[in-house]
């Protein structure tokens, strides 16, 4: 693929229609699902019939997704990792502000409060850590890769406390029950659009990486015509008129080609973190 001024350009890909309807989920933020959810309608509307699975909650939707109830689902890179002998990554989605460079590629930010002291990676040694999920990579894992990378340990924080999602982090730091979280920079664009006067409440101190964005990945075993007319529908979406209409109404400039190859470099950093990970005795060990 290529991008050009902001733009786009994908290889040529063919495939049908399935026969039979696509159950499709997200693992990821809800505040990302109303977009998965009218992207699903598009792709219903336009001869490729998909249903989007809203009412699962990201564990009961993976293990849907291992049982072949689900056939496909946005996921975090690291769970695509995890399961790479079932799940085939297919697209991944390009986020439109600059700092992504039209690539698609994600970020760990570190956010605090706009009126802490904190201001740089080096000042929060000792500070409360918020995250997400023990098996999350932007939200813990990318966060305990840094440390390894700093040759520091856990102790670096004062504390680390579950949450349970990147919102629960992002408001614990709002309510000062925590110093700092590592927040899925597309999930807290996202919340800022919604929530714009938090633009003032919170800053972002470090932003780790950019990381291979989470994708759209399908179970291994689904029939290639379903998997190739899905990526093309995908591919093509900027293609229609409501296709670019959907896009303009989202976070993102389109879908590009993503291989399982692609996601090595979250591969990497979780071997990276996987001393600390096996010391805090919660996250899955990764071979």
């Amino acid at each position: 693929m290529s991008h050009t001024n902001g733009q786009i350009h994908h290889p040529n890909v063919s495939g049908s229609p399935p026969k039979a309807g696509l159950e499709l989920a997200s693992l990821l933020s809800p505040n990302a699902h109303p977009f998965y959810a009218r992207l699903a309608e598009h792709l219903s509307e336009t001869g490729l019939p998909v249903t989007f699975r809203a009412d699962l909650p990201w564990r009961e939707a993976l293990a849907s997704l291992e049982r072949g109830q689900i056939q496909a689902a946005f996921l975090c890179g690291l769970l695509l990792t995890q399961n790479a002998d079932l799940l085939e990554p297919l697209v991944a989605p390009v986020p439109k502000p600059r700092r992504y460079l039209s690539t698609p590629v994600y970020f760990a930010d570190l956010v605090v409060r706009s009126d802490s002291p904190y201001r740089s990676w080096n000042s929060l040694r000792g500070a409360r850590l918020a995250y997400n999920e023990p098996n999350s990579f932007s939200g813990y894992l990318a966060v305990l890769a840094q440390l390894v990378k700093e040759d520091e340990d856990t102790w670096f924080f004062g504390s680390l406390s579950q949450t349970g999602s990147h919102l629960d982090s992002l408001e614990w730091v709002l309510e000062n029950s925590a110093d700092v979280a590592a927040i899925d920079s597309t999930v807290l664009e996202a919340e800022l659009s919604s929530r714009p006067e938090l633009e003032n409440r919170i800053r972002t101190v470090r932003s780790l990486g950019p990381y291979p964005i989470p994708p759209l990945a399908v179970r291994r075993d689904l029939p290639v015509e379903v998997k190739h007319a899905l990526r093309q529908a995908l591919l093509e979406l900027h293609r229609g008129e409501r296709g670019r209409a959907l896009l303009e109404d989202s976070p993102f400039l389109g879908f590009v080609p993503v291989a399982d190859r692609d996601y090595d470099p979250i591969r990497e950093a979780a071997r990276q973190a996987q001393g600390l990970a096996q010391l805090e005795r919660s996250v899955l060990t990764y071979v």
